[in-house]
């Protein structure tokens, strides 16, 4: 369809598609006149047409041969727009076209072989290298000089140059060094040990900011001469990240080689224990050794990054477990527990009911989810929600009376059989006295015990505050009450039990994640036991196993089993 009144538009996309050539009858390669008839001739408002467009072939007649000059005559007598292209012919049948308009403004450039333009591309700071004739150093020199600003090469060359330097080009005026100032990361392809050695030794290539090589460890060792050839070390002394793909633990000589390298002590502990089997890591070992073409084709598929991810989340895996299993242990022998209000001991976040029973709802809503997350300090946060609420003496009153605080399920049963194992229990909240004493009360639950803030009214009844001096009215405050526990009553295992970022920071001895109500991402993915109803804890408690809980009745198993919880991205 003709687009007469198009102004703006952007379509990137860096991989091999076909879906364009089965819509429109492509010729051998977009050139000019494709250009304007399958594109520019539909937008005749256009303005600016910025492009770079890659386009690959097979030709196997030799009298179809195109050259560049072939190319740019299908761009004369259009618009005034300057344009450039580079025709490669890879072997004798696959050929490579690029066009593009200039000056270049794309960041990224891929598969440039000898024959490439010499301008200057500012804009590139991606850059892909690929030819079967071999490449010279000249040629490292230039794409130096055209790419200034080039951060990120990838270079694949299976065939080696016929020359060989005998001496370094420090001393060969007709040799210069290739300089890559801006390069962080170097990636080898299927290349020759040559190109490695050109780029890794220091009287060749300057790379005074590499971070991330990724190469084959024989070629590797062999160019740095078994990692200790002086030559190649300066260029390797900065690399942070390097990719060996197939090894997981790399030699000390590696490291002592490697000096800014990032040591992982997970493949040190990892290394010699099944859990690489589980983890699948060793079959792929398995797979790139015996069968050198799935090698290949999976060195292009998996980084190293990912079996590192793989590594450390099996390691992380198996220490969650173990806090888990300590967690559990030490629920069983508490001193005290510790229990968050708002979405815990209770199904609301009080504050926000109360809010909406304001008219401001959304915007405190809102502000909680971001101090729960962790991602304001809490102080900032109840100051924000008060000033918007501005709730008076009367109006507390009035929605105290109308929507009283709901229980969680199993809460009660809960608080109970702590009671008559005579566990010490709290309610440490970031709430407030004249909303949580009540549900104290109704949990029998000392109001001694209550660590909550007090709001406090000018003698009208208006809003004037809150009392700054409570120890829950500030960040870190949960903490605080826990340490005041431990020095008054001697405590020496709490646990804090809750559905938020400040439960889980509050250092108690142990903490349990709590998401019947809401699951909080961050204390899901942190916390060393989370539970998701409160009779887990209760079976643990009894027969260490939530399906033995038979004296509570049929609507307490089934509440149970078909507890259900809400996602929130915090």
């Amino acid at each position: 369809d003709d687009l007469p009144d198009l102004k703006s538009f952007s379509l990137i996309c860096y991989s091999k598609i076909s879906e364009y050539d089965n819509l429109v009858d492509r010729p051998r390669f977009v050139d000019g006149t494709h250009i304007y008839n399958e594109i520019l001739s539909h937008m005749t408002r256009l303005h600016t047409f910025t492009f770079y467009i890659s386009t690959e072939n097979y030709v196997k007649d030799s009298t179809l041969r195109l050259s560049n000059n072939d190319i740019q005559e299908t761009f004369k007598n259009r618009e005034n727009q300057q344009v450039d292209c580079t025709v490669d012919y890879v072997d004798d049948v696959f050929v490579l076209c690029k066009i593009f308009s200039l000056p270049f403004r794309f960041d990224r450039f891929e598969w440039i072989t000898n024959n490439f333009s010499t301008m200057i591309f500012n804009s590139v700071t991606y850059l892909i290298l690929f030819d079967r004739v071999s490449f010279k150093h000249e040629f490292f020199v230039r794409v130096a000089r055209a790419f200034p600003l080039l951060k990120y090469l990838s270079v694949h060359n299976i065939k080696p140059p016929f020359w060989r330097f005998s001496k370094p080009h420090l001393v060969d005026n007709y040799s210069p060094i290739a300089e890559y100032l801006n390069l962080i990361s170097l990636h080898f392809g299927f290349v020759s040990n040559c190109y490695v050695d050109q780029f890794l030794n220091e009287t060749k290539t300057s790379l005074p900011r590499l971070i991330k090589l990724k190469v084959n460890y024989r070629q590797l060792k062999s160019v740095t001469e078994n990692f200790t050839r002086n030559e190649t070390q300066r260029n390797c002394a900065m690399v942070k990240r390097l990719i060996i793909p197939g090894l997981i633990v790399f030699p000390e000589d590696v490291y002592r080689y490697f000096p800014s390298l990032i040591y992982d002590e997970y493949f040190r502990d990892l290394a010699h224990i099944c859990v690489m089997e589980e983890s699948g890591i060793a079959k792929y070992k398995i797979s790139v050794n015996i069968d050198t073409n799935t090698y290949h084709a999976i060195e292009e598929i998996l980084e190293y990054c990912n079996m590192t991810k793989g590594l450390k989340d099996t390691a992380a895996s198996s220490q969650r477990s173990k806090q888990e299993e300590s967690t559990r242990q030490l629920w069983l022998s508490t001193d005290c527990v510790c229990f968050d209000v708002d979405s815990t001991v209770c199904v609301e976040e009080a504050i926000d009911e109360l809010a909406k029973f304001q008219q401001v709802g959304a915007q405190v809503e809102a502000i909680t989810r971001s101090a729960m997350g962790g991602n304001m300090s809490f102080r900032q946060a109840l100051q924000t929600r008060l000033n918007l609420i501005q709730p008076t003496s009367e109006r507390l009153e009035q929605f105290l009376e109308n929507y009283p605080s709901q229980l969680t399920d199993g809460i009660s049963e809960l608080i109970n059989l702590l009671h008559e194992r005579h566990v010490p229990v709290y309610l440490i909240t970031g709430g407030f006295h004249s909303i949580v004493d009540p549900v104290a009360k109704q949990l029998n639950i000392p109001l001694k015990n209550v660590f909550a803030n007090r709001l406090l009214f000018h003698a009208d009844g208006s809003y004037a505050g809150f009392d700054e001096n409570e120890m829950t009215s500030d960040s870190g405050g949960k903490g605080c009450v826990i340490k005041y526990l431990k020095t008054k009553y001697n405590y020496q295992r709490i646990i804090m039990i809750g559905d938020g970022a400040t439960d889980m920071e509050a250092n108690a001895d142990g903490f349990i994640g709590f998401g019947g109500n809401v699951v909080r991402e961050k204390v899901r993915d942190n916390a060393p036991w989370f539970v998701n109803s409160f009779y887990q804890l209760i079976g643990q408690l009894r027969n260490n196993s939530i399906d033995s809980i038979s004296q509570t009745n049929s609507d307490d198993q089934l509440a149970a089993r078909t507890y259900s919880t809400e996602i929130k991205t915090i």
